[in-house]
């Protein structure tokens, strides 16, 4: 199963990894550059492959971000 990454109404600034569902909750109204520096911590310690385009999951697949925080994604 692959990693998913949603936005969820929890606590602001926050990104959490919930193991049963495999999925990285982010607060909603997390600003999206810090959201994705998180993301990225969270992603590392679970061993996600980083690459020139993002991560991939452990078993290959790229891990896609929500709009909300794709859209203001820098390049690399």
């Amino acid at each position: 199963m692959c990693i998913r990454i949603r936005v969820a109404e929890i606590a602001p600034h926050a990104v959490v990894w919930d193991p049963l569902e495999v999925l990285v909750l982010v607060g909603a109204g997390t600003d999206p550059a810090s959201a994705r520096e998180l993301i990225a911590a969270v992603l590392t310690d679970l061993g996600a492959r980083r690459t020139w385009s993002g991560f991939r999951c452990f078993c290959g697949e790229p891990v896609v971000l929500p709009t909300e925080l794709a859209a203001h994604a820098d390049s690399g």
